[in-house]
């Protein structure tokens, strides 16, 4: 079916958007949205239909509404303001105000054009197939100076058969892990054992089966080995996977205790181990906060392994050096530390210039390096930012339903001061991805910044029940620690700040400058101006540190306007005038 409606076709089967001859790049899910909206016209649509039709009536925020919302105006000319064709009625819903026709199929297109409503900045990049990554990759080596290997990766990217459909070859994600997840154990008297037994092992597996990268072999073959006693040697040859994650779990009153391993098959090693104690209650909760901690902490283990696997082929292995970019990425905890993870996925994209996650590991990389410990972008930083910004709005176009390509766009975007758009992107890679730990925290520090505190903690909080052993849960204290400042609740704000810089110190993150600065706030609204002047005096140890409250609002996002300055002014740097930092 094709539905006509202002200079636009709306092809239902094919699922293409059309205007004229040309196709419009459209995300998957903003496709389904704009197309309900057309195939219902001039109805009034609520937001919980909404939900319902596009969402499978799973919950969502409004502003996770609101971003397709604005997807599918701008991929049909349409805005906010204008509401030309998408009208918002407030406090209801939405409706299709645009005449709709139905006519015949019209011939495949193949000249694919943007939405006519640009972001802001962003670079041209062709839409659809490889030549999108192509080109916005070509364009930012060649805005970008002083990018090793640079020629390298134009030379790469011209050369050799360009295909016009994505396939697995042309997008060059990482070759396939293979895993078993073997059902846990349940050697104990608990009455709901069993049940949570077989929960978690089928919600690990489902979850793991998620990612390009893992093929997960099925929990029925799996099974063949529970109880048996099997090496993990035997059960690498027998099931022709590299890993396997088994594990036992124990009720005894009101506790749940949960054993989980990873094994090298190759090895027959184990590679890491943990135990989980939590309260026993709702048995989907409980599987669902162990599952997503799992997850997370076998990535990492896999993660790991990779990169330091002896039998790789050094620098001239791509896929070995993706796993050391990847590894350092994640370690990273300082500026220097992803400057050097984006001189790896560099290496990788010298050998292979369509790797797509390199592509994206290496905008992330970038805009993590470039951003001033305390807000400030020189104007070469600036260029790097928009430098990430080619790559990844051209991932994103390929890869419109990947969960890292959306958390790394908003990286940049936030990393640009662009935290309204970052929102967008950071809610969409949870929506794609609930257990990405990194968008959850990333997305408190958006909210921070745009003075939704309330919404920080829980946020964060998720973050570090996904990742408690993570090198950034001294960033995440911090931000909690933060938001409690900056909503007046100064023995939390510095309860949590002194865990920031206790945990940010034990990992030498140059992070610890925030947390002091934080602290020195806290301790002097607290009356402790003895702490809150060794706290300062710590914090001014940072070259980085503005020498005034003036300077500080000139770095900082959280001046970053009129509004949240005066949130920030009774607090934040009221404390710090207190503490000894001058207003000028």
């Amino acid at each position: 079916m094709r539905l006509k409606f202002d200079d636009y076709g709306l092809d239902i089967v094919r699922r293409e958007l059309c205007r004229a001859s040309d196709l419009v790049a459209i995300e998957p899910q903003v496709f389904d949205l704009l197309a309900y909206l057309v195939q219902n016209p001039d109805r009034l649509i609520s937001r919980d239909e909404l939900l319902q039709a596009i969402w499978d009536g799973r919950f969502v925020s409004d502003s996770a509404i609101d971003n397709r919302i604005n997807a599918a105006r701008r991929a049909i000319g349409d805005s906010g303001e204008a509401q030309r064709l998408i009208r918002t009625v407030p406090r209801k819903g939405f409706r299709f105000i645009g005449a709709v026709e139905a006519c015949a199929p019209a011939p495949s297109r193949t000249k694919p054009v943007q939405a006519t409503e640009r972001r802001r900045d962003a670079p041209s990049a062709l839409a659809g197939g490889a030549l999108a990554v192509l080109s916005a990759t070509l364009a930012g080596l060649l805005l970008w100076p002083g990018s090793s290997g640079s020629w390298k990766v134009v030379a790469g990217l011209l050369a050799g058969p360009r295909p016009t459909a994505p396939s697995e070859k042309m997008i060059g994600m990482m070759p396939r892990l293979t895993i078993a997840v073997l059902p846990l154990t349940a050697p104990g008297n608990g009455i709901d054992q069993p049940k949570l037994a077989d929960g978690i092992t089928e919600g690990l597996t489902t979850e793991l089966s998620r990612y390009r990268y893992l093929t997960v072999t099925s929990k029925e073959t799996a099974a063949a080995y529970a109880q048996r006693g099997v090496e993990a040697k035997q059960i690498g040859r027998e099931l022709g996977v590299r890993y396997i994650v088994d594990g036992s779990i124990e009720q005894t009153g009101g506790q749940v205790r949960v054993t989980t391993r990873v094994a090298d098959t190759g090895s027959g090693s184990y590679l890491w181990a943990d135990r989980y104690d939590r309260p026993s209650g709702d048995l989907l909760s409980v599987e669902d906060e162990i599952v997503g901690r799992m997850l997370n902490e076998v990535k990492t283990a896999l993660t790991f392994n990779e990169a330091s696997r002896p039998d790789g082929g050094g620098d001239t292995d791509a896929v070995q050096l993706t796993w050391k970019a990847r590894a350092l990425h994640d370690m990273a905890v300082s500026r220097k530390g992803y400057a050097e993870a984006a001189e790896a996925y560099e290496r990788v994209l010298a050998l292979a210039p369509r790797s797509l996650t390199a592509t994206v590991g290496l905008a992330g990389a970038l805009a993590s390096s470039a951003r001033g410990l305390f807000g400030g972008i020189s104007a070469a930083n600036a260029e790097t930012l928009r430098h990430a910004e080619g790559l990844i709005d051209g991932a994103v176009t390929i890869l419109p339903r990947n969960a890292g390509a959306h958390f790394q766009r908003g990286q940049v975007l936030r990393m640009q001061g662009r935290c309204d758009e970052a929102i967008r992107e950071l809610e969409m890679a949870i929506d794609l991805d609930r257990n990405l730990v990194d968008a959850y925290s990333v997305l408190g520090q958006c909210k921070l910044v745009t003075g939704a505190f309330a919404e920080v903690i829980p946020l964060e909080e998720k973050a570090l029940r996904l990742a408690p052993s993570s090198p950034f849960v001294g960033n995440r204290y911090q931000r909690i620690g933060m938001a409690e400042l900056l909503q007046s609740h100064v023995d939390g704000a510095i309860s949590w700040l002194e865990k920031a810089r206790a945990a940010q110190t034990i990992w030498h993150s140059e992070w610890v400058a925030q947390a002091n600065s934080g602290l020195a706030a806290a301790y002097a609204l607290n009356g402790d101006t003895g702490r809150a002047a060794d706290a300062l005096a710590e914090a001014r140890k940072s070259d980085e540190y503005p020498s005034s409250i003036a300077g500080l609002c000139r770095q900082s996002p959280i001046c970053s306007n009129p509004t949240m300055r005066a949130l920030v002014e009774p607090t934040y740097l009221k404390g710090l005038r207190l503490a000894g930092l001058p207003d000028e």
